[in-house]
């Protein structure tokens, strides 16, 4: 007896592009979001850029990306508390609550730290 659909549950599975790609390739039906949909949902920055540009509001933050050298003061300017989040991973991994801005860099290096460890990729937060 073989599968006719997969339902990734929660998590791991849920967030794993290639598995869905793998599942749809082997003609299973894959309940949930296309691979596409879960790899810009799982690319912060992308996430955010796609949000905002279809008009839905977005909490105010300071993204690495766009320039590097001002981020740290960016962030700051957006006060505390701040969450520091890698653009990869998932699953709370690399997440930083900064309550004190004192703290923020020694945040931010934990965070980078965090999405090499688990996910191969020191991201920008």
């Amino acid at each position: 007896m073989t599968a006719g659909a997969v339902h990734p549950g929660y998590g791991f599975l849920s967030e794993y592009a290639e598995f869905a790609r793998k599942v749809l390739e082997a003609g299973i039906e894959f309940i949930g979001p296309t691979p596409e949909n879960i790899e810009l949902m799982g690319d912060k920055i992308r996430a955010c850029k796609f949000v905002r540009r279809n008009g839905f509001p977005v909490a105010p933050s300071a993204i690495e990306e766009g320039d590097p050298a001002t981020f740290i003061s960016r962030a700051r300017a957006s006060g505390a508390p701040l969450l520091v989040k890698p653009s990869v991973g998932g699953g709370g991994k690399g997440m930083r609550i900064v309550r004190d801005l004192d703290a923020l860099e020694h945040a931010i290096v934990q965070a980078r730290s965090e999405a090499q460890r688990y996910f191969g990729d020191a991201a920008k937060p």
